[in-house]
């Protein structure tokens, strides 16, 4: 073998050799390494979800417990007499007469997400004025535990047939003075100046929810049903919005069982007389209402803070420098309406336009009078317009089964 032919075959040697040794050392080091960084990430990208599963769970947990919080408790019985009990006491303040309330059976119900939820009615019969049925509903709707009306039923006492005799009509009947109206069976049915009585029949439910493992029911406390900061507390709306509330308020008001009565007939004329009669000067015009904003201008906001229990806004008068501000919170009197929005920049407040009978939303710029106040628009309030905005669809009425899913 030449010289030429042993470096060739030493080169070749030496070729084989390097390539083995690289061979060797990508499979016993540079392959495991390999794969153990690709297991790291994988165990770190598993880490991450379990992570983010757990704290869904915890707020899913945290929203149910918070559900669990406007029930009335979580033993469907105690839950029942205690749903009666508040019923009872409203149907009494609100002067409904002859009440009789009894609780209907229960019912599961088992659709859609809902699982062993146990729906638990009263079944309620009274009578009264519609004035006193509105009253009974729009606070039984401010309750802060789930509660709907399934039925109402609302009859007038004696029917619609024969006639009607108001009280004090009835009051001035004597011996030998017609009756002004006298029913053709015997009884009568009476009207007072809210409308005729009306007999009563009202279906209300409440809910129980399911107690799941590992969730601590807290149902509310039934000394707390009376106070007005319990929703608050619970961080929930109330059922009825306020344009809710007024309309409420427009039922009674318009009562469609109230009798009409035809006006009473023109005075007969009087006797023309020769003499000359003294013409005296027509009365001087009544004075105007009172303007319920004349001192608008000597209120100005502040200052505002968020404090535990809510947004507080502060409101000087400058008639009274002396004098610490005034602390006003949502759906508080303030000017000549609710306040319903505080923002850094302002407030805003929802009042009745006394001319129009329209509800509209004012906003009231931070260290201005209360007088130089603008009505709210998407054009000159864009923030506070999608704010309000926000806030009037989360205060939506209840759906057509009178509780939210």
């Amino acid at each position: 073998m030449t010289t030429r032919e042993r470096m060739l075959a030493g080169g070749v040697a030496t070729v084989l050799v390097l390539a083995g040794g690289v061979q060797a050392v990508r499979k016993s080091y540079i392959e495991p390494r390999r794969s153990t960084v690709d297991q790291i990430r994988k165990q770190e990208l598993r880490s991450d979800t379990l992570d983010n599963i757990l704290s869904s769970a915890a707020l899913k947990h945290e929203e149910w417990q918070r559900k669990t919080q406007r029930t009335l408790d979580g033993d469907r019985a105690a839950a029942h007499a205690r749903f009666r009990t508040d019923v009872h006491e409203l149907l009494k303040s609100s002067g409904l007469a002859d009440l009789n309330v009894r609780q209907g059976n229960p019912k599961v119900v088992n659709s859609g997400y809902r699982r062993d939820f146990v729906e638990l009615p009263l079944i309620v019969h009274g009578n009264g004025t519609l004035e006193q049925v509105v009253g009974f509903l729009r606070e039984l709707y401010q309750r802060p535990y789930l509660v709907r009306v399934t039925g109402l039923k609302l009859n007038v006492q004696g029917g619609l047939g024969g006639s009607l005799t108001r009280k004090k009509d009835r009051d001035r009947d004597r011996p030998g003075r017609p009756v002004v109206a006298r029913k053709e069976a015997g009884d009568r049915r009476e009207a007072d100046e809210n409308g005729p009585r009306l007999t009563v029949s009202i279906v209300v439910e409440t809910l129980v929810l399911p107690q799941l493992p590992d969730i601590e029911y807290k149902p509310i406390d039934p000394a707390t049903i009376e106070d007005p900061h319990t929703l608050a507390l619970l961080d929930v709306k109330p059922w009825l919005r306020l344009d809710d509330v007024m309309e409420y308020d427009r039922v009674a008001s318009t009562n469609f069982f109230r009798i009409w009565e035809p006006p009473p007939p023109p005075p007969p004329p009087e006797e023309t007389k020769v003499a000359t009669v003294e013409t005296k000067p027509p009365p001087p015009p009544a004075p105007p209402p009172p303007d319920p904003r004349k001192d608008a201008k000597h209120f100005h906001l502040v200052g505002a803070a968020v404090v535990d229990d809510g947004p507080i806004v502060y409101v000087e008068d400058d008639r009274e420098k002396t004098q610490p501000p005034a602390e006003h919170r949502l759906n508080q009197r303030v000017d000549d309406g609710t306040l319903v929005l505080i923002d850094p920049s302002g407030i805003v407040v929802r009042a009745v336009d006394s001319r129009t009978g329209a509800v509209k939303n004012y906003f009231y710029e931070m260290g201005e009078a209360f007088d130089r106040r603008a009505e709210v628009s998407p054009q000159t309030h864009p923030e506070i317009y999608r704010q309000l905005q926000q806030i009037l669809a989360s205060i939506s009425t209840p759906d057509a089964a009178g509780m939210p899913d």
